[in-house]
């Protein structure tokens, strides 16, 4: 695999990470291939479905810069290892759900099968859905830093504390959520926050069996983050064995983004196998997990000094947004069932 082409397919697997957080821009030297390539994202839990499959295609551009395609494919089902299957329901362009016929449970084995619009037909390899163990702490700490213009900044890092179901088996992925309150002259809107860079398990945190102190994320104090009060949520997710080499792999060549002088650390899993149609390359997972969560609310009592929160400069004579989440792309009007008031 070519090294921008690397960095090309870890941004689209990082931008639905983020749940559609923004509009992803991707930098991709992909050669002119037929049939295209296709990136997979999604899993199953045995947190209560419905389940997520987004489908991606990647493609060259002689601009070198492009928006992320989500793509339509014929057909998407769901198996597991007692012959039970299950198919997918697009419910936006290249964004599949199931309709709850499974629900994933511990012990059980999972695969995706795919069938593309050209006839080109995946299977994803099966995984086996791990114990998650517990997020036992979630909490946050302030901070301040000074920047190069003389001017500083405050955030509040974001922290946890965590077991493993098994003191035999450390491969964990942990996920971000942080969720604020907006309200505006015409509407309301919850905007997210999440991990830029995926956190997976690793042997330096563990203290007694217990992963302590592990940083989840960064929050901005800004005018907006903090009109109310910040949700800061940490998901613990168990991985196999395949799934956490995906993630460890993604997390190395993530990190390695931050300059294209510097050497790609490896290539990443292929989780997928062809069964017909002309080659293609495939790319991305498809995945089982237990999932537990953590929370904690962060709100305007915690900022040592409410003069650290800025006052909201809105432009004048601007005119004022039809939505809320039209300001805040990737936001949601739907107020979420974990927000307390």
């Amino acid at each position: 695999m070519k090294v921008r082409q690397s960095i090309g397919i870890v941004l689209i697997l990082l931008g639905t990470v983020c749940i559609d957080a923004c509009v992803d821009r991707l930098h991709l030297d992909l050669a002119d291939q037929t049939p295209y390539p296709v990136v997979i994202d999604g899993f199953v839990s045995d947190e209560a479905p419905p389940y997520r499959v987004v489908v991606t295609k990647a493609y060259d551009v002689q601009s070198k810069e492009s928006l992320r395609e989500r793509i339509s494919v014929k057909r998407l089902t769901l198996f597991d290892e007692l012959g039970f299957q299950e198919e997918f329901t697009e419910v936006t362009q290249g964004v599949y759900q199931t309709n709850g016929a499974i629900r994933g449970r511990i012990g059980g084995v999972y695969k995706l099968h795919i069938r593309l619009l050209d006839g080109r037909e995946y299977e994803s390899i099966p995984d086996t859905l791990h114990p998650a163990g517990s997020v036992d702490k979630v909490y946050f700490q302030f901070r301040q830093d000074r920047t190069q213009h003389n001017t500083t900044n405050y955030g509040f890092d974001v922290f946890f504390d965590a077991s493993p179901a098994n003191r035999n088996d450390y491969r964990l992925l942990w996920k971000f959520v942080g969720t604020y309150k907006i309200s505006i002259d015409c509407c309301t809107c919850w905007p997210y926050l999440y991990n830029p860079i995926p956190i997976v398990s690793d042997g330096q945190f563990i203290q007694s069996g217990q992963f302590v102190h592990v940083k989840a994320a960064y929050v901005p104090i800004t005018g907006w983050t903090f009109m109310n009060k910040v949700h800061a949520a940490v998901n613990q997710m168990s991985l196999s064995r395949n799934a956490f080499e995906f993630w460890k792999a993604v997390k190395s060549q993530q990190e390695a983004v931050g300059s294209l002088f510097q050497p790609m650390t490896g290539k990443i899993p292929n989780n997928f196998t062809q069964l017909s149609g002309m080659p293609g390359e495939i790319f991305g997972i498809f995945y089982s997990t237990s999932v537990r969560s953590n929370s904690v609310y962060i709100t305007k009592r915690d900022v040592p000094d409410q003069r650290f929160i800025p006052e909201l400069q809105l432009a004048p004579n601007r005119e004022p947004p039809d939505e809320c989440i039209d300001q805040f792309p990737g936001s949601s009007s739907v107020m979420p069932s974990y927000w307390v008031e």
